[in-house]
C-alpha cells in the first residue's frame, strides 16, 4: 500500500533525526564507544516517544489498554507507561543508574513484545493513538523486532556493566 510506504518512510525519517541527534549530543559529550552512542540513542528515542505519549495521555492509555498485557487489567498503567518511558531515557542519557534503568527497561519491554505478539497473533487492529495527528501506524513486527534489539543489547550493556567491562 502507497499510504503505508510514506508512512513508514516518514517514520523512517524519526529515526534518522533521532540518530543524527544522538551523534550531535554524542559529539558534545565527546562520546567515543558505541555502547555510550547505543545507551544515548536508546535513551533520547524513549524520552522522544514518552514525550509524544503524553501529548494525548487519555487516547495513549486506552489504546495502550487494547494491547497491552498489564494496561488490561490495570489502566492506571497505562497512564503510567509514558513517565516510565521518559524517566529511564533520562537516566540512560545522562548515565545516571543505567544498571537500574537496564534492569526496569528490559522485563518492561519484554511484557510489550509479548503483548504486541499476541495482538498480531489474533488479528487485532490496534493504531498507536499517540501518533495519530503525526503518523497512523499499527502495532506490527516492527514494534517486535526494535523492541527485541533494545532488549538484546541492554542485556549486553547489563552483563558488561555488572562485570565492570564498561
Amino acid at each position: 500500500n502507497e499510504t503505508t510506504g510514506k508512512i513508514y518512510k516518514e517514520f523512517g525519517y524519526v529515526l534518522i533525526a533521532l540518530f543524527v541527534g544522538t551523534l550531535v549530543y554524542g559529539s558534545y559529550l565527546g562520546i567515543d564507544s558505541l555502547n555510550d552512542f547505543l545507551r544515548i540513542y536508546i535513551g533520547i528515542s524513549l524520552v522522544s516517544f514518552g514525550v509524544l505519549k503524553t501529548f494525548k495521555l487519555l487516547d495513549f492509555a486506552e489504546s495502550h489498554q487494547r494491547y497491552d498485557l498489564i494496561s488490561r487489567h490495570f489502566i492506571l498503567y497505562g497512564y503510567m507507561y509514558p513517565f516510565i518511558e521518559i524517566t529511564l531515557g533520562v537516566f540512560l542519557v545522562i548515565n545516571y543508574h543505567v544498571v537500574i534503568a537496564y534492569s526496569i527497561l528490559i522485563p518492561i519491554l519484554c511484557l510489550r513484545v509479548l503483548s504486541v505478539w499476541h495482538t498480531i497473533a489474533i488479528n487485532t487492529k490496534v493504531n498507536y493513538a499517540y501518533l495519530e495527528g503525526f503518523f497512523k501506524i499499527r502495532i506490527s513486527y516492527a514494534t517486535v523486532i526494535i523492541d527485541l534489539l533494545i532488549i538484546l543489547f541492554g542485556f549486553i550493556q547489563l552483563s558488561l556493566l555488572l562485570k565492570g567491562f564498561i
